[in-house]
């Protein structure tokens, strides 16, 4: 996968249409950890190695002149405003799988 494809479409779309330095609210996925174990041992190393996978990345949105607003170490996201001129240098870092805008939770009548 490359770098340009890790951008939604939404989010590539919205990128186009605004300035290099405006900043746009993305959720940055990371990719999958290693998972392991059961139980609440295992729920703690989970969220454990999420915060530090996530570190660097933290560290990267802040050095490109973002901001992080929120992470959830359970879907392995993080929430952040960045500056479209960021965008491609996040999403060529290996630890991202993809970048997208937030999207509202729907509630799921099936």
């Amino acid at each position: 996968m490359g770098a340009g494809s890790k951008l939604t479409p939404e989010l590539s779309a919205r990128a186009a249409s605004a300035g290099d330095d405006q900043h746009l609210e993305v959720v940055i996925e990371l990719d999958a950890g290693e998972a392991s174990g059961s139980g609440r041992a295992s729920i703690e190393g989970r969220r454990s190695a999420f915060d530090q996978e996530a570190a660097p990345l933290q560290q990267a949105v802040v050095a490109a002149g973002g901001k992080v607003l929120a992470t959830a170490w359970l879907n392995r996201t993080l929430k952040a405003q960045v500056p479209v001129k960021s965008l491609r240098a996040l999403s060529e870092l290996h630890i991202v799988k993809a970048l997208d805008v937030p999207h509202a939770l729907q509630l799921d009548r099936a």
